[in-house]
């Protein structure tokens, strides 16, 4: 008979695998976290994987996406978090870039805070009922530049926004953006249930 403390070691080792998993150089966290719509939003630490809803809750914080009216990602160059931008935009926020996009140097990327985020079918323009992927660099512990990429589900309009992942290369080479299928039909399924609870 298996001891009943083994069982919940499993069991939490198990879960821990599920929320972060680390892949040779590439770190993956799975959030599936919705973003309020408030002017604040959240507070991002990438690296620690921790979050909140000040900058004072999380000193170390890298990405803040927020808005009431619309969608932002905010930062400070002391963060050193850029956005990476589709060229063909000609805009100052995040682009929407297509899965197996390579988040590295050879793309533009803008300081934060930049413009909001803004919807379209063009390429790099940000699709609503949809998982969007952008790309950032990012400072870590020791000042070194670190290139990633997110998962954002939106919903009807920019205010419905799940963070569903974010992922980093550990060693500052560039990143391909494949996200974890099991993290993209999460969203996708939240997605589902949400709409199914507004129809009721």
């Amino acid at each position: 008979m298996k001891h009943p403390s083994i069982g919940m070691a499993l069991a939490v080792a198990t879960s821990s695998a599920i929320v972060s998993s680390v892949d040779a150089a590439v770190v993956n966290w799975n959030l599936n976290l919705d973003i309020p719509a408030t002017e604040a939003g959240l507070f991002i630490n990438i690296e620690q994987q921790v979050y909140g809803t000040s900058p004072d809750m999380n000193a170390g914080w890298d990405l803040n996406p927020n808005g009431a009216n619309a969608l932002f990602f905010g930062g400070t160059t002391a963060h050193g978090t850029w956005m990476m931008v589709d060229p063909a935009t000609g805009w100052d926020s995040a682009s929407s870039f297509a899965p197996g996009v390579v988040v590295g140097s050879s793309y533009q990327f803008k300081a934060l805070p930049g413009g909001n985020v803004i919807f379209g079918n063009a390429p790099g323009l940000w699709k609503e009922n949809a998982n969007n992927i952008f790309g950032f660099r990012f400072l870590n512990a020791q000042n070194q530049v670190r290139y990633g990429y997110g998962v954002m589900y939106i919903g009807a309009n920019a205010l419905e926004r799940r963070l569903v992942s974010l992922s980093y290369e550990t060693t500052g080479l560039s990143i391909v953006a494949v996200p974890a299928p099991g993290a993209v039909a999460l969203a996708g399924l939240a997605g589902l249930v949400g709409g199914t609870r507004r129809r009721r």
